[in-house]
C-alpha cells in the first residue's frame, strides 16, 4: 500500500503569476525611488552608473540561471539561495562597472540591452529551443503558459504574446510612466525616459524573484502541487509481489 502526502496550499497557475507581478512591481518601483529616482533618491546614479550596473547584473544572473542553472547557489535552502544570489549579482554588478568604465563606455549599450533580451526570451519563451538539446546544465527550460498545444503551438503563442505585451509595455512605458511615475527627463517630443534604465530594473527585479529567491512565499501553482504518492516500504512491496506470485 502507498501513502499519499497532502499536498500544500496551490493556487492556479494564473493567481501564482499575478502574485509574481504585484510583488515584483512594488520591489521595483520601491528600488528605484530609493536608488535611481532622479527627483527622489538621495543618491546620484542615474543614468550612470546605474544603467551600467544594470547591464552586468543583468548578464550576471542570465548567464548563472539560465545556462549554469545557479550551481554551487542550488546547494543553499530559500530564502538564503536568493539572498546569496541577489548579493553575488550587486557585487559583480558594481565591480565589473567600476573595473571597467573605459571598456564599457566604448560599447554600444542598445546593443547590449537586446542581447539580454535576446537571452531573456529564449530561455522562458522558447524553453532554451534549440540549447536544450544539448546535454548537462547548459539545457535548461523553463516553460510557461501554454504547455499542451504541441511544440509549434506553444512557442508561436508565446512568442505573439511577449512580443505583444513588449509593445504595449514600450508605450505605456514611454508616454506615461516614464515622465509621470518615474520623473525621467524627456528625450524626444513627448517621450520620456529610457527604457534601458528602468526596464533593464524591472526585469532585473522578476529575474532575482522569480528565478533567484524561486517566488518565495507564494503559493506554488496547483499543477505543481498535486499529492505524490510515498514509496511503500521495501519489505512490504517484497511481501506484495510474493502474494502475486502466490
Amino acid at each position: 500500500m502507498s501513502e499519499t502526502l497532502p499536498s500544500r496550499r496551490a493556487v492556479s497557475w494564473l493567481m501564482h503569476g499575478i502574485g509574481n507581478l504585484i510583488v515584483v512591481l512594488v520591489v521595483t518601483f520601491g528600488g528605484w525611488y530609493l536608488i535611481a529616482d532622479p527627483r527622489v533618491s538621495p543618491f546620484e546614479l542615474y543614468p550612470l552608473p546605474f544603467d551600467a550596473a544594470l547591464f552586468w547584473a543583468l548578464l550576471f544572473v542570465v548567464w548563472s540561471g539560465f545556462n549554469l542553472e545557479f550551481f554551487g547557489f542550488d546547494r543553499l535552502r530559500q530564502p538564503l539561495r536568493g539572498a546569496v544570489i541577489t548579493a553575488s549579482t550587486a557585487v559583480f554588478a558594481v565591480g565589473v562597472t567600476y573595473a571597467f568604465p573605459v571598456g564599457y563606455g566604448h560599447l554600444n549599450a542598445d546593443f547590449m540591452a537586446w542581447i539580454i533580451v535576446a537571452v531573456i526570451v529564449t530561455g522562458l519563451t522558447m524553453e532554451n529551443w534549440p540549447w536544450r538539446q544539448a546535454t548537462g546544465r547548459g539545457r535548461t527550460a523553463l516553460g510557461n503558459k501554454p504547455t499542451n498545444l504541441g511544440l509549434a503551438a506553444n512557442l508561436t503563442v508565446r512568442a505573439v504574446v511577449t512580443l505583444t505585451l513588449g509593445i504595449l509595455a514600450f508605450i505605456a512605458y514611454y508616454r506615461f510612466a516614464a515622465g509621470t511615475l518615474l520623473h525621467e527627463p524627456v528625450v524626444a517630443g513627448n517621450l520620456y525616459g529610457n527604457a534601458l534604465g528602468f526596464m533593464d530594473w524591472f526585469a532585473l527585479v522578476t529575474l532575482l524573484y522569480v528565478v533567484g529567491f524561486g517566488s518565495y512565499g507564494l503559493p506554488k501553482p496547483a499543477d505543481k502541487t498535486a499529492a505524490e504518492p510515498k514509496a511503500a516500504p521495501r519489505h512490504a512491496a517484497a511481501e506484495s509481489t510474493r502474494q502475486q506470485g502466490s
